[in-house]
């Protein structure tokens, strides 16, 4: 006579009657499935009939620990997995985060099925494949895609990182978890993201502009010329610093360096300092007057000693191309146009060339340049 899949106790309790019947077969049942590695295919059904009609009714931290004890279990009915999968994210997270026996096809129906806490469950597990990596990537919300780029233990496909970085655009954390993933995210994939980044992230997209400005000098393409900026509005700068007016430093800034309002504002509230320093580079202003200004901007008190120390550093080191550069990535599209030289070019005889004469081709700006990858040692 072949043994019965089930214990009599087990067996007993389900003929039983009382209040806590139904909540504890399903665990008792469960225990006595995990004691067993591997399972005929009556008793593997018998336990998915039961599991499936009692998970209605048990209380959630017993489908937790019902999922828990299922984690390892190689032989779980697939019907049994998917509806704890399914459940509330905390019966399913266990699963999510550390069953082996899952497949592509249930991470995916997980991400098309659960909650945004389900979906932040996947981001973290290890080892995600590509295809459920480019479903998180569509799919996540933008609070939790952090999650999926602080995971070491995954690759964003080269294909995906323009999307990755589109919406890292105007969300500082999502632009910091992105220059934390320095295995495949370059250092110029974060220049348009700069101003969204940690002091860690704006070093690298400084180093990669760097980088390019030696390129270009090696490549004898001609220096921007340096910028002689109007004495008086400098000296209305500096006093507006003084003052703590950052609404008026905001305003000079803009006039200098041909930025909108809104953007200078930005620049001169940014905590970390960087901006400001790049932007007075840029605009020329002399090494006295960008100290004066830095350390008077940025808050209610005045920076400290290491703090101007630091951006100090930064305005003296970063080359006049690099500034310019960055600088010139905050302009829109007409204020670009704004402050490009408008003049007639002249024959060599002084007189200007016709209108339907051919010209030389332009040049690329810095900007325009195609990205630098960095050189992996």
């Amino acid at each position: 006579m072949a043994p019965l899949p089930f214990s009599d106790g087990v067996l007993e309790l389900a003929r039983s009657g009382g209040p806590n019947r139904m909540r504890a077969l399903l665990k008792a049942a469960t225990e006595l499935y995990v004691s067993e590695v591997h399972h005929g295919r009556t008793e593997a059904a018998m336990y998915e009939e039961l599991a499936l009609q009692l998970i209605r009714t048990t209380p959630v931290e017993d489908r937790r620990a019902v999922a828990v004890m299922l984690i390892h279990q190689e032989d779980t009915p697939v019907a049994v997995l998917r509806a704890l999968l399914a459940d509330e994210i905390a019966v399913a997270e266990p699963l999510i985060a550390e069953c082996p026996t899952l497949t592509d096809a249930d991470l995916l129906g997980v991400i098309a099925t659960g909650s945004d806490d389900h979906l932040a469950a996947v981001a973290a597990r290890p080892h995600l494949s590509p295809a459920v990596v480019e479903a998180l990537v569509r799919n996540l919300p933008d609070q939790h895609l952090p999650v999926l780029l602080a995971n070491v233990t995954v690759e964003i496909p080269q294909p995906l990182l323009p999307l990755v970085l589109d919406r890292a655009r105007g969300r500082p954390a999502v632009a910091r978890a992105v220059a934390r993933r320095e295995r495949d995210v370059e250092d110029t994939d974060l220049v348009d993201l700069f101003l969204d980044l940690d002091d860690k992230g704006r070093r690298r997209v400084v180093q990669a502009m760097e980088i390019l400005a030696l390129r270009e000098f090696a490549a004898k393409r001609p220096l921007p010329r340096t910028p002689v900026p109007d004495p008086a509005k400098v000296q209305d700068l500096a006093r507006a610093a003084l003052s703590r007016n950052q609404g008026l430093v905001a305003d000079g800034l803009a006039a200098l360096v041909g930025l909108d309002r809104a953007t200078a504002r930005r620049l001169v509230d940014d905590p970390g300092g960087e901006p400001l320093a790049l932007t007075l580079r840029a605009a020329g202003i002399d090494g006295p007057t960008a100290v004066r200004i830095i350390l008077f901007s940025g808050g209610q008190d005045v920076r400290d000693y290491f703090e101007v120390k630091r951006l100090v550093e930064l305005y003296e080191t970063v080359s006049l191309r690099s500034a310019m550069a960055l600088v010139g990535r905050w302009r829109t599209e007409a204020e670009r146009d704004a402050i490009r030289p408008r003049h007639l070019p002249q024959t060599e005889a002084g007189t200007p060339v016709r209108a339907n004469a051919p010209t030389a081709r332009p040049q690329p700006g810095f900007a325009e340049l195609p990205g630098l990858r960095r050189e992996r040692g």
